[in-house]
């Protein structure tokens, strides 16, 4: 189901690399409706706390979701942030998603805490991204580089 984007699409609007057409290779979706504006809504299992549930989720990697998507956190806080005349310069990004690799059955959460710790288990199939620094911030280059760079 694709619907109109909201304000909350800061992760896909911050990455440059999702105005390169070259770059898309997922031929699942519709881009001309993501680029067009309009998100991803689809039905995925996730692991809410112990409890396995169908939900509907909003896709924030369609461009390049075949090995891990990404899925929005409704009830996701926000890091710190600074702002200039109601501009934000830098910090306000969510601290958990939910993130479902290709051969899990269910979404589970990840949080921005126990990302170093989860990081080289999570990325272990894939040397490239494993080598790299585990920061919260560069969680949308991790995801990108798993997509395009390990088999």
């Amino acid at each position: 189901m694709y619907l109109p984007a909201s304000g909350w699409d800061k992760m896909g609007s911050s990455l440059g690399f999702l105005s390169d057409a070259s770059r898309w290779d997922n031929d699942d979706l519709d881009q001309d409706k993501i680029a067009r504006g309009y998100v991803y809504i689809e039905s995925s299992d996730v692991m809410v706390k112990k409890k396995r549930m169908q939900l509907l989720v909003q896709l924030l990697n369609p461009h390049f979701s075949q090995k891990i998507k990404v899925y929005h956190d409704p009830l996701a806080g926000e890091t710190a942030s600074i702002g200039i005349a109601g501009v934000k310069v830098a910090g306000g990004l969510d601290k958990s998603y939910y993130v479902k690799k290709e051969s899990a059955k269910a979404a589970v959460r990840l949080k921005k805490k126990d990302y170093s710790d989860e990081f080289r288990g999570f990325y272990s199939s894939c040397k490239t991204v494993s080598k790299m620094e585990p920061k919260w911030k560069e969680f949308a280059t991790h995801v990108h580089a798993y997509a395009t760079k390990c088999n």
